[in-house]
């Protein structure tokens, strides 16, 4: 079939092909708009009422945190304070610090693999160490500390020279 229209026609019926669907893409895109605002009102109420009561909750919290403080009451707070230090003068150790110590006692050629607990006053510490040497010192820098009361190695953590494993049970201290 032959196109017959002169081109005049041609264009005019594109601009209105333009046109419509500009049109119909306006709508399409006004009613998108439309439809999310709609969408968004119920947070928008959900938002203004929990807006109200936080700030109510927050008045209501700074009305009941106004509480004058008295010298006599600083005083009688200090005095409580000491008494409960006399009463509680605990010198125990608590577990951390002493894993603490036994760990910062490694020396560079040791390597712990395991680290474990089976009563509150044993720690046996696995692991491997490049050298007879820095075995013997880390045993040694062990029975050193202040927190260790005992330390056990037995004779297998010596048998290679190089290279071996080793098991270390350690007694530790509660109190100082």
């Amino acid at each position: 079939m032959a196109n017959v229209l002169p081109q005049e026609e041609k264009a005019t019926l594109y601009k209105a092909y333009q046109r419509r669907v500009l049109v119909l893409s306006l709508g399409l895109l006004s009613a998108l708009v439309l439809a999310s605002i709609v969408m968004l009102i119920p947070s928008l109420v959900i938002f203004s009422v929990k807006k109200e009561t936080v700030t109510k909750q927050l008045e209501f919290l700074k009305q009941s945190e106004q509480v004058k403080v008295t010298g006599d009451a600083i005083e009688e707070i200090k005095l409580t304070r000491e008494r409960v230090k006399l009463l509680s003068a605990d010198k125990t150790i608590p577990m951390s610090v002493r894993l603490n110590e036994v760990i910062s006692k490694r020396p560079a050629g040791i390597f712990v693999d395991s680290i474990i607990i089976p009563s509150p006053l044993l720690i046996e510490i696995r692991g491997e160490a490049k050298t007879r040497e820095d075995m013997l010192s880390f045993v040694k820098l062990l029975e050193e500390s202040s927190y260790v009361e005992k330390v056990d190695s037995p004779i297998s953590n010596l048998i290679n020279s190089q290279d071996g494993q080793f098991l270390v049970r350690i007694s530790t201290k509660t109190e100082i």
